[in-house]
């Protein structure tokens, strides 16, 4: 888990099989900005975990070319569509926590929602989003 005071960072993941299509992941953007990606397959196996090894990287180089969450995901979104069968999609939420101004900026791309937890409030759930990556060409 990456260190990223005053934060507390964690997950886990237990795959239902030998392997499976559940990610995520903490991404070093700059000193005070950290991409949080959760994300999944539709599938299982070594199919849905092949698929989910080429949206990892592709994430991961999209977060680091560009800054808006938007165009990160349309982009994810173009490469899914070329590179992926029709019948395969993945969800995902993708979010930037800056540290300094204490704000998590995010897009829901089909997933189910997270619930951001604060110190002494009652959970939100993060809902606001688009549809889910790869299957249709030109999303928003």
């Amino acid at each position: 888990m990456p260190q990223f005071a005053p934060y507390d960072m964690g997950g886990m993941n237990f795959p239902s099989s030998e392997v499976g299509g559940d990610y995520y992941d903490f991404i070093r953007i700059t000193e005070d900005d950290l991409g949080i990606i959760m994300s999944d397959v539709a599938g299982h196996g070594v199919a849905a975990a092949l698929l989910m090894a080429n949206f990892r990287a592709c994430i991961r180089i999209e977060s680091r070319a560009h800054y808006a969450i938007k165009t990160i995901l349309e982009r994810v979104n173009e490469f899914l569509v070329e590179t992926t069968p029709p019948d395969s999609y993945v969800t995902a939420v993708y979010g930037v926590l800056n540290r300094k101004q204490n704000v998590l900026t995010f897009s829901n791309a089909g997933h189910n929602p997270p619930l951001l937890m604060r110190d002494r409030q009652q959970p939100v759930r993060l809902s606001d989003g688009g549809p889910i990556l790869g299957f249709l060409p030109g999303a928003t």
